[in-house]
């Protein structure tokens, strides 16, 4: 579908042809729903119970990667000019380098990569497959069953929130940042950059790591919403007294820990879900992302033009401030690591938070 979408790009540079932006984007757009579910897909699938938040996190980070480059490439490669001709150029050379990389990952996955490797890596994906080919996964069930986990909805709210907001303010950043800076819009993309790279690779790699050393996922999600709330508190300080380098310190400081919560949120929606499928609970999980995405965009513009940018500020406060209470609520129930314990009992994967 993204090989799709990205050709049909390459005869939408006209001015005229407007319409085929809007389709090939709609199919790039419905194809990332499905790629956004592979890294926690591919982790589990072929690496142990010691290693599956890193592997996860690296997938991760490689997608936070590929945002990076989405953000920084057509800034360099379309000029910022009245003429159309030499805009149309840059766009063309864009999509030219898009479709190279579509079409050769698409190539690469197609004849060398596998669904699953000979062996199971561990008891819990041991025990699913088992029960796979005795059920052939009731999707119906598993979704009424997913429905009744007090866990896993929390969970769903928690992070759907919190990471729907970080998505909501890539499309807002902007105009909340040149209502204080209008004269510095230039570094806005820098600091967007930073904050990606920050969050979704270093960040991610970090506590990607440190979950799976831990397992402590309760308490590594609090301080991660905390410092979010908290980062978030001072970043908006920093936007009402027009403090740059304020501005320049919480951009990327709110980034490390909004990019990092991708991770953190797949792996603990399929602690709570296991045995259910993974690509379920994740997909459940991206369409609350999305869901609360669209809300949060469609009420902090309202609120915005009603009672201005600050009220709008608070207003996310109070929603990461809820998020991270709500994190408390969420047992210390890993199903998924107690199934992988039935292996070997005595093994040290690391302390749960019980």
């Amino acid at each position: 579908m993204t090989v799709v979408g990205t050709l049909i790009k390459l005869f939408a540079v006209q001015k005229d042809r407007f319409y085929l932006n809007i389709i090939s984007q709609s199919i790039c757009g419905i194809a990332q729903v499905f790629m956004l579910s592979i890294p926690s897909k591919v982790a589990n699938t072929w690496f142990g119970a010691g290693e599956v938040s890193t592997a996860c996190a690296i997938g991760v980070t490689w997608t936070q990667i590929g945002l990076a480059l989405g953000a920084l490439l057509p800034t360099l490669m379309v000029p910022n000019v009245k003429d159309d001709a030499e805009v149309a150029a840059g766009f063309t050379s864009l999509f030219i380098l898009d479709n190279i990389a579509s079409i050769t990952m698409f190539v690469v996955v197609l004849f060398c990569f596998r669904s699953s490797p000979d062996s199971p890596p561990s008891q819990s994906q041991e025990l699913k497959i088992n029960n796979n080919r005795e059920i052939e996964i009731e999707y119906k069930g598993s979704f009424a069953k997913l429905l009744q986990e007090r866990d896993f909805i929390l969970v769903l709210i928690c992070f759907g929130a919190s990471y729907g907001n970080w998505n909501s303010m890539g499309i807002m950043i902007n105009e909340i940042y040149l209502s204080f800076f209008p004269e510095n819009g230039k570094y806005l993309g820098i600091l967007v950059l930073v904050g990606i790279l920050s969050g979704g690779v270093f960040g991610t790699l970090l506590f990607g790591y440190i979950l799976d050393k831990t397992h402590q996922y309760k308490k590594v999600s609090f301080c991660v919403l905390a410092l979010n709330c908290i980062f978030w508190i001072c970043l908006s300080i920093s936007f009402q007294l027009q403090s740059e380098i304020g501005s320049f310190i919480f951009i990327p400081a709110f980034g490390f820990t909004s990019g990092s919560l991708m991770v953190i949120t797949y792996e603990f929606a399929i602690e709570t879900s296991y045995p259910n499928p993974e690509e379920l609970s994740t997909g459940l999980m991206n369409a609350a992302i999305y869901l609360f995405a669209i809300f949060n965009v469609i009420i902090l513009e309202m609120v915005f033009k009603m009672a201005g940018i600050l009220a709008g500020q608070i207003l996310m406060a109070i929603d990461y401030s809820a998020c991270a209470a709500l994190v408390l609520l969420i047992s210390s129930d890993l199903k998924r690591r107690k199934a992988n314990l039935l292996e070997h009992p005595l093994k040290n994967y690391g302390s749960s938070d019980e």
